[in-house]
């Protein structure tokens, strides 16, 4: 079986090699079909969106273009700063330019700062986005990444790249009250949606550069969404009352990215929170989508399982707040995903297995990019384990004259 590194290597030697483009489940509209369905309003516009994720045969035959996704090149900046080890400093730092320079080039200039949106047009329950349209998700995904270029490579351009997202993120989106302190950020400048997910998202990065105010709204509007299944909802409203794996893995990854950066978080939350995760994985690690045996087995859902449960183990007291040991789970999901989604032949992960049939339709930003942050984030985790394993062990010895050389992952 191949290893998470080389996995790693292999995702983004071809990722680079591609220009970063690629394929998306949702880029129905971003195709001859899609552009003519686009004036019949958002009935067609999701009739063609649903046609294409959903049927291969039909994704052929519409032939979405392939495009940069700024959420993708976000993920893999991501990646390569926690993998610098793994594939040398040199190399880390070429791949980690010109990431933050497609970022450039593909951000949208507001007087709020840099947005940054799908590159394709794309119609939700709620709103229809025009591609481009700056939005919440991939702009709070892009600041958070290049926030750990620049720690990592002292780049001063993506640290200004990333607080001009979180000008954008402050003063560019719709705010509204949601009552006893708690706030909500909409998705878009032009919707007022109050999606669950988005909120962490949007907390973890404010929080990161000094907006506690807003932080502690969104993480108050969030846990006390919190249903007493100990799951979120999407959303508040009727037309997002479902449950999935990877928005509820970020809700519990940005609360401990929160709880980090010195934002109150009750532990409650996460016993409860990580209770009904563990609802979306299988013995033997595998990420369905629903909490359901019978739902399908997801590649998205794996990678957000192994970056929530790594960031789990990278968190003091971590496995209190699960009663489980979270690295051993990181470990889990992505062994399982090495052994049922990983293609040898082409290289890449499928995107998912319905009724013991995999659907090797290769997506870039939804499978790819995620992959190669969940197995970077697994491996770091490891590191950071294995060094404070090591640093513990030193401490207990006795003092005596004779020291030991410890060496520190």
């Amino acid at each position: 079986m191949i290893t998470r590194r080389e996995a790693l290597e292999t995702i983004l030697s071809n990722a680079e090699r591609a220009g970063w483009a690629g394929a998306d489940p949702y880029d129905g509209l971003h195709s001859l079909v899609g552009r003519l369905a686009i004036p019949f309003g958002p009935p067609a516009r999701l009739a063609v969106t649903h046609a294409v994720l959903r049927s291969g045969r039909i994704r052929a035959i519409v032939h979405p273009s392939p495009s940069v996704n700024p959420k993708g090149l976000a993920l893999f900046l991501g990646a390569v700063a926690n993998s610098r080890a793994t594939l040398g400093e040199e190399q880390a730092h070429a791949l980690s330019k010109s990431l933050v320079a497609a970022l450039r080039e593909c951000a949208a200039s507001t007087d709020d700062g840099l947005g940054w949106g799908y590159p394709f047009p794309w119609q939700s329950r709620w709103f229809w986005a025009p591609a481009g349209t700056p939005n919440v998700v991939v702009t709070a995904t892009a600041g958070w990444h290049l926030l750990a270029a620049a720690d990592a490579f002292g780049s001063v351009e993506a640290r200004a790249m990333a607080e001009a997202a979180g000008r954008f993120l402050t003063t560019g989106l719709r705010w509204t009250p949601a009552g006893g302190g708690r706030i909500a950020v909409s998705y878009t400048p032009r919707d007022s949606t109050r999606i669950i997910n988005v909120s962490g998202l949007v907390a973890r990065v404010l929080a990161r550069l000094g907006d506690r105010v807003r932080a502690e709204g969104l993480a108050e509007f969030i846990t006390c969404a919190q249903e007493p299944s100990g799951g979120w909802p999407y959303a508040q409203d009727v037309r997002g009352r479902w449950q999935d794996s990877f928005h509820t893995g970020f809700l519990l990854e940005s609360l401990l990215c929160l709880r980090a950066l010195g934002i109150v978080v009750p532990q409650e939350t996460f016993r409860r929170g990580f209770a009904a995760y563990r609802r979306f994985f299988a013995a033997d690690g595998g990420a369905r989508l629903y909490p359901s045996d019978s739902s399908s087995y997801d590649a998205h859902s794996a990678a957000q399982g192994m970056a929530t449960y790594a960031a789990l183990a990278m968190t003091k007291g971590g496995a209190l707040l699960a009663d489980e040991e979270p690295l051993e789970r990181a470990e889990l999901i992505a062994d399982w995903a090495l052994r049922r989604l990983w293609i040898p032949e082409d290289g890449y992960f499928a995107y998912r297995i319905t009724n013991s049939v995999r659907d090797e339709r290769l997506y870039l930003r939804w499978v790819q990019a995620w992959m190669a942050w969940g197995l970077s984030v697994t491996d770091a985790a490891m590191v950071a384990g294995d060094a404070s394993r090591r640093t513990a062990c030193a401490a207990d010895r006795p003092a005596s004259g004779v020291v030991d050389r410890v060496e520190v992952a």
